[in-house]
């Protein structure tokens, strides 16, 4: 579309503005040195269409045929082509949430998925204009080409790591001096096989994302909830399963080929001998992947090394300074799958507990100090689901480990004391198991993705529980005042109800929750008020917490205030529209022609050919000493495009 055209012909003009920049600060500083008049250097030039013409004047016209472009979408929005999904505003969250579990239409495959919670910037447009039979047809593919890529990962992974083997390398000329040298092969078998999987390893989300966003999914949290789910699986499968246990596992196919009645005796015995492969593994992300999250190479070199040999424009300057999100969907797979080994071999061989605990205990500490300096928690997109992903995959290690302790106790018959006591003990783990696995998914799962309406007709009830639920009907309403002392009172005990529900119902039975606060009727006291000077100077609620994104869809969509299509503004609409029709027609371009003497000319030459639809800020930056583009951290840029 024309938006997209036009930002990326105002990135390709920026970038030449600022390289054009520092050669006239270099030519500049030359005649200032030798005393020579200055001499400006010639324009940077573009090829069209074989002609080499003015880059300047060229992008600026370009970018000023979209921006008109742009304007006319803006004026008839009719006249843009229908997409086959909508973008519906609710006066009150709980309504959006009982919408999206209704059966929209009874023909099959007329309606694609129904999300909830969307923000502005997490909408994947290019996706949104495809079908339900596209979508589904390209999720089958998807699903094809992923179990293709676990194939050729397995078989891969396999070969490099019997590659790296010190008995394959051995017989090459290049590495005779494994043959007589003990510690060098030992090393070498137990560090390199492990750094091949860790290289092979890093290539899959790319390919993940890649395969999720050409599947057609719509918001990219999406795409992150789903990576959560398919990496963990590839990396159970690939790393721990064909990795890890590819060598006991072939032992104990050829052994149990002649005699299949010593399977289980078999098990018992080659699986402990994997144990070297998964210490070295774990120590290995333990001691490389916590240094590179502390060190952070990429990124140091990006923000000193960018401005120093590329310089491109203070735009992608700061871009290499801002600091990164979280990656939820790489790192909570990695993390459940070293939980998986120490867990599963906990009792079989418990030295790898220790170095488990060193993988766990080195990434608290990065963590702790990254999440609260160099993370950006503006970015964390995925709103607490990848929580409950977690304890799920969690959940697999403890199925594996209780699996093992089966098969050992069944190994064991005949020469343990009480045998069936203690195979029924293993097999009654299991089914226990599975039994809190699905009271889990039956009572906490389904209020994790929809708000409860139990609670909001309770907060239409009694509106003080809004304070302790926010925008659950869309808006705060004022209780301070002339309120009931009684109402206050029971809105008070139900906060402290809830508190109690939430911190301990995971826990204990709500049954003994209801009897503890039955016999004890004071802990559902509301705490005593603070005194006004301690409340001048405490944080905010945590209702006014909220006061974010959606907020603007509480101020802007509250119930029976206004006529329903005055409830929603421009701004509102605008953040939800389309790129094409939400796009202004005006183009900033931030280059450092802060100098008049030197760059005057140029910034008035490039308003002109943008036909006043390009606005050039010169604030916040800067060429520097080295003639290095400079950008002042203090600076807000969006905020000065706003204007």
């Amino acid at each position: 579309g024309a938006a997209k055209k036009r930002d990326k012909l105002a990135r390709r003009l920026e970038q030449t503005l600022t390289k054009y920049a520092v050669r006239c600060a270099r030519a500049s500083e030359r005649a200032a040195r030798t005393g020579a008049a200055y001499s400006p250097p010639a324009r940077p030039l573009a090829g069209v269409w074989g002609w080499r013409v003015d880059a300047i004047e060229h992008y600026a016209s370009q970018i000023a045929q979209c921006n008109l472009a742009i304007a006319r979408c803006a004026e008839d929005p009719g006249a843009m082509a229908w997409q086959p999904s909508a973008l519906v505003a609710f006066n009150r969250p709980v309504a959006a949430h009982m919408a999206a579990q209704c059966v929209l239409d009874y023909r099959p495959f007329s309606l694609g998925p129904v999300s909830t919670n969307v923000g502005a910037d997490d909408i994947i447009w290019p996706n949104v204009h495809i079908g339900p039979w596209s979508r589904r047809i390209r999720g089958y593919v998807s699903f094809a080409a992923t179990l293709a890529l676990t194939v050729l990962w397995t078989v891969l992974s396999a070969a490099l790591s019997g590659l790296v083997q010190v008995g394959s390398l051995a017989g090459l000329s290049s590495f005779a001096w494994l043959r007589d040298n003990r510690i060098a092969a030992s090393v070498f078998s137990g560090i390199v096989p492990s750094l091949v999987l860790a290289a092979l390893m890093a290539a899959v989300p790319a390919v993940f994302r890649l395969l999720l966003r050409l599947e057609g999914t719509v918001r990219r949290s999406e795409i992150g909830l789903r990576m959560l789910h398919r990496y963990y699986l590839f990396q159970v499968w690939n790393v721990y399963l064909v990795t890890v246990f590819s060598s006991s596992l072939v032992q104990v196919v050829v052994h149990a080929a002649g005699s299949p009645q010593d399977i289980v005796r078999l098990i018992q015995s080659q699986v402990p001998q994997s144990a070297t492969n998964i210490i070295t593994y774990v120590l290995l992300l333990s001691l490389s992947g916590a240094a590179r999250k502390v060190l952070r190479v990429w990124d140091l070199a990006l923000c000193y090394l960018l401005p120093l040999f590329t310089a491109k424009s203070p735009r992608t300057v700061r871009e290499a300074e801002a600091p990164q999100a979280f990656d939820w969907a790489v790192v909570i797979p990695t993390h459940s799958l070293v939980f998986l080994m120490g867990f599963s071999y906990s009792f079989i061989a418990p030295i790898v507990n220790w170095f488990v605990a060193v993988y766990f205990g080195l990434f608290y500490m990065v963590y702790r100090y990254q999440f609260l300096y160099v993370y950006d928690v503006s970015q964390w997109t995925l709103g607490g689901l990848a929580f409950p992903i977690a304890i799920k995959q969690m959940l697999v290690g403890v199925y594996i480990s209780e699996v093992y302790v089966l098969l050992m106790m069944l190994a064991n018959v005949r020469a343990s004391a009480s045998p069936i006591a203690r195979v029924a003990v293993a097999a009654l783990l299991i089914v226990l198991t599975v039994g809190a696995h699905l009271y889990t998914n039956e009572v906490c799962m389904p209020s994790i993705h929809y708000l409860p309406v139990k609670r909001a007709a309770d907060v239409e009830r009694h509106p003080m529980l809004a304070s302790e639920f926010p925008n659950v009907l869309g808006e705060h309403d004022d209780v301070s005042g002339d309120t009931d002392s009684q109402l206050t009172a029971f809105a008070g005990e139900a906060r402290s109800r809830s508190r109690f529900y939430a911190m301990y119902s995971s826990l204990i039975p709500v049954c003994a929750i209801d009897l503890v606060l039955r016999i004890f009727p004071s802990l559902l006291r509301p705490p005593a008020p603070r005194s006004a000077d301690a409340a001048s100077g405490s944080m905010e609620s945590p209702a006014a917490g909220y006061a974010g994104d959606e907020e603007l869809v509480a101020d802007d969509c509250k119930p029976d205030r206004q006529p329903p299509a005055e409830r929603v503004d421009a701004e509102f609409l605008r953040r939800f529209a389309a790129p094409e029709a939400g796009a202004k027609p005006v183009c900033h371009l931030w280059v450092p022609l802060g100098n008049g003497r030197l760059f005057g000319h140029l910034v008035r030459e490039i308003e002109r050919h943008g036909q006043g639809t390009i606005l050039v800020i010169t604030k916040g930056t800067d060429i520097g000493p080295g003639r290095t583009v400079c950008v002042d951290p203090d600076f807000d840029i969006a905020d000065a495009e706003s204007r």
